[in-house]
Order: C-alpha cells, then structure tokens, then sequence
C-alpha cells in the first residue's frame, strides 16, 4: 500500500472511530448526569437537569432517623478515615411526582453525618458534615439518586437505600407550591466558584414549584435507569 492510498486508508479508519467514539461519549456524558451541569462540580444549575437526572422525586413527610458507624478497613490508606458516621432518615411518601413510589411507602435516605480520621492505628478527631436536623411530621420534596456505598452493619439488609442529589437534593415546600432547597457548603460554593446567585428564597440559581416538576417530567425525556 503506497502513497495516496495508504493515507485515504488512514483517514477512513480515522473517520470510522470518530464516528463510533463520539456518540459513545454522549451517552456517557448522559449517564453521568453532565447535562446542565459543570462536570467539576457534578451539580444541578438548572431545574431540567435535577428533575431528569433524579430518579424518584416525592413529597414526603419526615418520620424519623438512626446512626451507623461503619469502621474502615485497616487495610486501607493510611489517609483514609477511621471510619464514617451516616445518617438514614426515614420518610413517608404523601405524594409521588416521579418514579414508582405509591402514597403510603416509606424511603430511606442516607447522608454522611461525617467521620474520624485515622491516628496511626487509632482514630483520631471527629470531622462533622452539614446534614441538617428534621422535625417528626415536616413535609419535604426528595430528589432521589440510588445509594451506590457500602452499607453499614446493622442495617436491614432488605432495605433499600437512597441518596438525595448533590446540594439540592432536599426542599421545603410552601403552600403555593414553591420550592425552597436547603443547600449545603459544597453546593454554594460551586455556584461562588462558576459565578451563580441563588434565586431569593429558592436557594438555588432556578426557581421551581411542584407543578413544575410535574411539568418537567410529563414532558421530558425517559428517566434514567435505576
């Protein structure tokens, strides 16, 4: 192969695996959830991207909640903690807006209520995270993710285990309908960092209403799979 059919022979191949690799990444960057979003922060900016990439969105009223302590292995990095401290909340759904939860189920959410670091072969000072407090009763809306970390010891094992989205994943809801997020650190200094201002009173740089979650999943593309 010589000349100008060697490299029309290149440039074919060449073509080829683009033509293959760029659709590949584009579901990738789906599944990943970057639409909307700025893949440094894996944060939801906008209302379309929360709503499509949570997998169950309910509101649901807040019952009640329990602590595990899951020790790390001592196999693991010397940097590593000495062992994580979560939290599960337990809620029942009153309404779903999303997904397959029924009025009547009750959910469990977990967050990283924070950890020990490791000193040596001890653990060392407590490390808290922002996780909020609930009252017994209070209504919520729940954008939920599928739990993807080792569950704790002691955690019934028949149970399933979600997450909320990153910074946005949890709000209060008034009686017209309005949504009011209860962001966290992270998620506030990702909007200080990509030049976003929080909505007033929304506490993200959207505004959205139950009505408008409805809207967005009734017209909006199929939803992620679980």
């Amino acid at each position: 192969m010589k000349g100008p059919t060697r490299t029309l022979t290149i440039a074919i191949i060449i073509v080829a695996a683009l033509v293959a690799f760029v659709p590949a990444l584009l579901a990738l960057t789906n599944c990943v959830g970057l639409r909307g979003e700025i893949k440094d922060w894996f944060v939801p900016v906008d209302a379309d991207s929360l709503v499509h990439f949570s997998h169950h969105i309910v509101i649901a009223r807040y019952l009640d909640e329990a602590f595990y302590r899951t020790r790390s292995s001592p196999h693991v990095h010397p940097n590593s903690p000495g062992s994580l401290i979560e939290v599960y909340r337990r809620f029942e759904v009153a309404e779903p807006l999303k997904g397959d939860f029924r009025a009547g189920d009750v959910v469990l959410v977990g967050w990283e209520a924070g950890y020990y670091e490791r000193n040596q072969n001890e653990e060392g000072k407590f490390v808290p995270r922002e996780v909020g407090s609930f009252s017994p009763g209070t209504t919520h809306v729940l954008f939920l993710t599928p739990f993807r970390g080792r569950r704790p010891p002691g955690l019934d094992p028949g149970v399933r285990v979600w997450r909320t989205r990153t910074g946005v994943g949890i709000a209060g809801v008034n009686a017209q309908g309005r949504l009011s997020f209860e962001t966290n650190a992270y998620y506030r200094a990702a909007l200080k960092d990509m030049g976003l201002k929080p909505v007033d009173g929304s506490g993200a740089p959207f505004e959205l209403t139950v009505d408008g979650i409805r809207e967005l999943v009734a017209n909006g593309p199929d939803p992620p799979r679980q």
